[in-house]
């Protein structure tokens, strides 16, 4: 029995084969950290090189967070390029697979084993093909298993999985995670068609835009909790501040290594319960207010009193020039 080996007397000698399709469709949308994980790791799989590497070891050879590559692979796996096999709580396999095989593979399962009719077949592979447009890349086989899922158990039409998708790609969210929470959260609400989506968002839009706007201002890449959401609202609803004043609030976070929409519920509370806040405010619109009377006034004159002092000069005129 043979056995083959190719030896390399240095390692930076040795070449990594990146896929075009990767390049083309996964790294434009990725973030550029997770890009740079994913080719570091390609390095030891595409040369198999079983050197006992460890997360911090990459991280440290990056310039990354430890917190950061595990959020990376996360990331990946989601996107369906990876598998990771977890064979104890330190030691794990991170599979690379090989991208045009499970873009194959993936649409040829769809062409034939689906169950649905060839008008229903038809019409998700349109619906793919237009989401891969809006992504700017393949459909990973998880992603596509998922949307079909959608249609099949929670009973959205096609259109509403499409204006689902759009949605949360207009706010910068493709991840799949988080159009999962958006699904579930459209379920929960009894939202299936586009007619109840659209709805829905209407009708939610301006709470949604505060919950993206303060999640985006923290740097949260999520949605937020029901928890979340109900101490949110409690802010403009129960204690009654504005948007101004919950931005305060959220530099309140600069100081604190963990910011959390708890820890700004605390802040707000208390500003709440010591009304410092709320009279600022109102002494600012009284301000407003006594400015604005004291410029109405400026120009106000008692013609009456003008009137006498006009005649008065008159008369002293007269007198001069007899």
């Amino acid at each position: 029995m043979n056995k083959f080996e190719y030896m390399l007397s240095n390692e930076d000698m040795g070449v990594s084969v990146i896929e075009n399709i990767f390049i083309n469709h996964y790294m434009p949308s990725a973030n550029g950290d997770y890009v740079k994980v994913y080719i570091w790791g390609m390095k030891y799989a595409y040369n198999s090189l079983q050197a006992n590497i460890k997360d911090i070891d990459i991280a440290q050879a990056l310039g990354l967070l430890e917190s950061d590559i595990s959020k990376a692979w996360e990331y990946w796996q989601n996107e369906g390029i990876i598998r990771i096999i977890q064979k104890s709580k330190d030691e794990k396999i991170i599979q690379y697979l090989n991208i045009k095989s499970i873009v194959w593979s993936t649409k040829r399962f769809l062409d034939e084993t689906d169950e649905h009719s060839a008008e229903e077949t038809k019409k998700r592979k349109q619906m793919f093909l237009q989401i891969e447009d809006t992504y700017r890349r393949p459909l990973s086989s998880q992603e596509m298993s998922t949307i079909n899922m959608w249609v099949d158990e929670y009973k959205f039409t096609i259109q509403t999985v499409l204006l689902l998708i759009n949605d949360c790609a207009s706010r910068g969210h493709i991840e799949l995670n988080y159009l999962k929470q958006v699904a579930q959260n459209w379920y929960d609400n009894n939202v299936n068609t586009y007619d109840e989506a659209m709805d829905y968002l209407s009708e939610n839009k301006n709470k949604w835009d505060k919950y993206n706007e303060i999640f985006k201002y923290l740097g949260f890449n999520r949605m937020p909790s029901k928890a979340e959401q109900k101490l949110i609202n409690g802010w403009f609803d129960t204690y009654g501040f504005d948007m101004t004043t919950i931005r305060k609030a959220l530099d309140t976070t600069v100081s604190i290594d963990k910011p959390s929409i708890k820890y700004i519920d605390s802040v707000l509370k208390d500003w709440h319960e010591s009304g410092e806040v709320k009279e600022a405010q109102t002494k600012k619109t009284k301000r407003k207010q006594s400015s604005k009377h004291k410029l109405a006034n400026k120009h106000e004159y008692d013609f009456a009193e003008l009137e006498k002092k006009w005649l008065n000069r008159d008369e002293e005129d007269n007198e001069v020039s007899d």
